[in-house]
């Protein structure tokens, strides 16, 4: 993805009727900013990780990403 659509998906992410499937590589450095009061008023957004993380350090990031700046959100990891 270029710079520009990489901004696109961070910014519609966060949004309600939406799933949004991204690598890892978004798990890091990333702020999904949840501007939607539909999904801000039922919890904030869900992160579902569907790997192993190789270090600790980045699973911590990848469940940092569901709750920001104080705003709430859940995280889970599906592995089959």
């Amino acid at each position: 993805l270029t710079f520009k659509e990489k901004e696109s998906e961070i910014k519609r992410a966060p949004q309600s009727n939406r799933i949004t499937l991204l690598t890892k590589e978004f798990g890091r450095g990333t702020d999904f900013k949840v501007m939607d009061d539909l999904v801000r008023n039922n919890g904030g957004p869900h992160v579902i990780q569907t790997f192993v993380s190789l270090q600790l350090s980045e699973e911590i990031q990848i469940k940092g990403r569901t709750a920001r700046q104080g705003g709430e959100g859940s995280y889970s990891m599906v592995l089959i």
